[in-house]
């Protein structure tokens, strides 16, 4: 009887997750902007109610409920969301949760290269989240390292990662692969 290395280990239950890391959107510039946002639209939409008058004697009332139930909601659901990555001998897998429920989803068949990369998260993709379009698009949280996926039809992603050698060494084992040198314009 033939001895099952690693890897055959990992194919015989393909969806098994063998690295998963949850990154949460924290970057304090960014949830204070987007309170002060929020906060100034209330007000806005506040002060035009009152003078307005509109909705009657209950107008000014009904608009405040609404206008600080939004104040209270978006930001809750911006310190909700977190970036998901999980390695699988499947492929990988990427989602901004909860707007995401599946994300997006990568088999190992479609990566010809894939390495640990320092970017610009807004000069190079221009910010956080899910960013760029068509053959160039990245899934970043925080920070500046991630690890860039190359596929076999030259299109590109980046996942951020606080962990970018576990998340490249966790690629290279699912794959059977191991990380490139990273693209001239990504070093």
């Amino acid at each position: 009887m033939k001895a099952m290395s690693a890897r055959d280990d990992l194919l015989a239950t393909p969806d098994a997750v063998i690295y998963r890391e949850v990154q949460r959107f924290l970057q304090p510039v960014v949830l204070v902007g987007v309170f002060a946002g929020v906060l100034g639209v209330v007000l806005a939409v506040v002060a035009l109610s009152t003078a307005t008058g509109s909705g009657g004697s209950r107008g000014p009332a009904v608009t405040l409920i609404v206008a600080v139930a939004l104040a209270v909601f978006v930001p809750a659901v911006l310190l909700g969301s977190r970036l998901v990555t999980e390695v699988s001998a499947a492929g990988l897998r990427v989602r901004l949760a909860p707007f995401q429920p599946h994300g997006r989803r990568e088999p190992w068949t479609r990566v010809a290269a894939f390495a640990v990369v320092t970017y610009r998260p807004v000069r190079d993709y221009g910010g956080w989240g899910i960013r760029g379009t068509g053959r160039r698009v990245a899934y970043n949280a925080r920070g500046d390292r991630g690890v860039l996926f190359t596929f076999d039809d030259g299109a590109t992603l980046l996942v951020g990662s606080q962990q970018p050698e576990a998340l490249a060494a966790a690629a290279a084992r699912a794959s059977g692969g191991s990380p490139s040198p990273p693209p001239r314009e990504a070093r």
